[in-house]
C-alpha cells in the first residue's frame, strides 16, 4: 500500500473516534537509524516464516550476503570486514524488507488494545519506518509503547526519544480544557504536540484538514515563485505555461488530497488560489481591476482545481469499495457509544455525499459498477461547468 493508504487510515480513525465524541491518543515513532539496524540472517529467518519461494530467497540472500567492505585511512587501506546489518537505501527491494522484519514486533502486540472499529482492534499504522502506535487512553498507549518497545530492541532496533511525539485527537472546545498525555520512554517523557507531519501530510490535534491544506497551498505558491522566469514568459505559448503549471506546482498541492475532507472556507480558498496562479501567470495583479471571468477567459480555462479533487476524491472512493479492505472496514464499521447532539460534524463521506448528491449506500452500489461510476464522475463534471 501506499502512503496515501497510510493518511486515509489515521484520518478516518481520528474523523469516526471524533464523530462519537471520542479522543484518539497516538505516539509517533521514530527509530535511531532504522534501516542501519536491520540484520541480514534475521531478514532471511523472516522470508522462511513467510514461505516465500526458493528462488526468490536466494535471490535476495545474494545482495545480501558475504557483503565486505575496506576503510582508507591516512592513504593505507585496512583490511576487509563483512557487514552483517544494514539494507541498502534507494532499493525498491528495501521498504518492503523493513516492513517484514518489523512485522513479528508488531505481531507480539497485536492484542494489546488500541482503537475498535467494526470488532476490528487496530492499534498501529505503518509505512516503512513511519509508525504511528494509536490507543484510547493513555494508560492503553503507554502498554503499547512498551510492547512495541520490548520487542524491536529483541531486533536491534532503538527508539530514539528525542524525535518520538505523542498527540491527543480531541473535540476541540472553548470551555474544555486542553487533555494532557504523559508517555515514558526510558524513564523520559515524550514530547505532546498539536500537529505532526506524518507521511508528509500535518496531522493536527483537531483533527481537521485546515493547516494541511493552507499548509500545501504556501508550498505550491513557492514552487510557483521559483519557477516565476519560466511560468510567465512571454514567449511560450499559453498551453505550454499550463501544462508546467499542472506538472511543477499542481502535483505538489494535490499530494493525497483524496484523504482530505473540505469545508467551505477551504474550498474558497483552492478556488482563490488556482486564480492566484492564472493572475501571476497573466502578470497581472489584483490592482488592476480585472475580474476573475475575464482572467479564466485570457486563459481560457474554467475553475477546476477543486473539481479535480472531487474527482480525485470520488475515483479512491470507488478504489477502496471494490478493494475491500481496510479503508472500508474503518468506514463502515460500528463504534460503541453515541453521537453527540447537535449537527454532524463534517467528514469524508459528506464531502463523497455532497459530490455525489447520493447517500452511501447508492454510492457503494454505483461504485461496484463501472457503467454508473461513470455516469456519476460525469454528472458531477457537468453540474459544476454549468455552474
Amino acid at each position: 500500500m501506499g502512503t496515501r493508504e497510510g493518511i486515509f487510515n489515521l484520518r478516518t480513525i481520528m474523523e469516526r473516534y471524533l464523530e462519537f465524541g471520542k479522543e484518539v491518543y497516538i505516539c509517533f515513532i521514530d527509530y535511531e537509524k532504522a534501516f542501519h539496524r536491520v540484520y541480514h540472517e534475521q531478514i532471511m529467518k523472516c522470508l522462511d516464516q513467510i514461505e516465500m519461494d526458493d528462488k526468490d530467497k536466494r535471490l535476495i540472500g545474494t545482495i545480501y550476503s558475504e557483503q565486505t567492505a575496506a576503510v582508507i585511512f591516512e592513504h593505507r587501506l585496512s583490511e576487509p570486514f563483512q557487514i552483517k546489518r544494514g539494507i541498502r537505501q534507494g532499493c525498491v527491494l528495501s521498504p518492503t524488507l523493513f516492513n517484514l522484519y518489523t512485522e513479528y514486533s508488531f505481531r507480539e502486540s497485536d492484542e494489546l488494545r488500541g482503537c475498535t472499529i467494526g470488532g476490528i482492534n487496530t492499534n498501529n499504522l505503518r509505512y516503512t519506518d513511519n509508525t504511528a502506535l494509536i490507543a484510547e487512553s493513555e494508560s492503553e498507549l503507554q502498554e503499547l509503547v512498551d510492547g512495541v518497545k520490548e520487542e524491536s530492541e529483541v531486533r536491534g532496533l532503538k527508539m530514539n526519544v528525542k524525535k518520538m511525539k505523542t498527540m491527543i485527537v480531541w473535540r476541540v472546545s472553548k470551555d474544555a480544557p486542553k487533555p494532557n498525555v504523559n508517555i515514558k520512554v526510558n524513564g523520559q517523557n515524550l514530547e505532546q504536540v498539536d500537529r505532526f507531519k506524518y507521511l508528509g501530510q500535518c496531522i493536527t490535534s483537531d483533527g481537521r484538514c485546515d493547516v494541511e491544506v493552507k499548509s500545501r497551498i504556501e508550498i505550491a505558491k513557492k514552487a510557483f515563485i521559483k519557477l516565476k522566469d519560466v511560468l510567465t514568459w512571454r514567449q511560450l505559448n499559453l498551453k505550454l505555461h499550463k501544462r508546467l503549471v499542472q506538472c511543477y506546482v499542481l502535483s505538489m498541492f494535490l499530494y493525497a488530497s483524496e484523504t482530505w475532507t473540505l469545508s467551505k472556507d477551504l474550498e474558497m480558498r483552492i478556488k482563490a488560489f488556482e486564480l492566484w496562479i492564472y493572475r501571476r501567470m497573466l502578470k497581472r495583479s489584483y490592482v488592476d481591476r480585472i475580474t476573475n471571468e475575464q482572467v479564466l477567459h485570457r486563459v481560457d480555462e474554467k475553475e477546476k482545481l477543486l473539481l479535480d479533487i472531487q474527482t480525485r476524491k470520488l475515483k479512491y472512493f470507488r478504489h477502496l469499495i471494490r478493494a475491500n479492505g481496510k479503508q472500508r472496514e474503518l468506514l463502515e464499521g460500528h463504534i460503541e457509544g453515541k453521537r453527540g447532539r447537535g449537527r454532524k460534524r463534517r467528514d469524508w463521506m459528506k464531502d463523497i455525499g455532497l459530490c455525489t448528491q447520493d447517500n452511501y449506500v447508492n454510492c457503494v452500489k454505483k461504485a461496484n459498477e463501472s457503467t454508473l461510476w461513470r455516469a456519476m464522475v460525469a454528472n458531477l463534471r457537468q453540474s459544476k461547468s454549468a455552474h
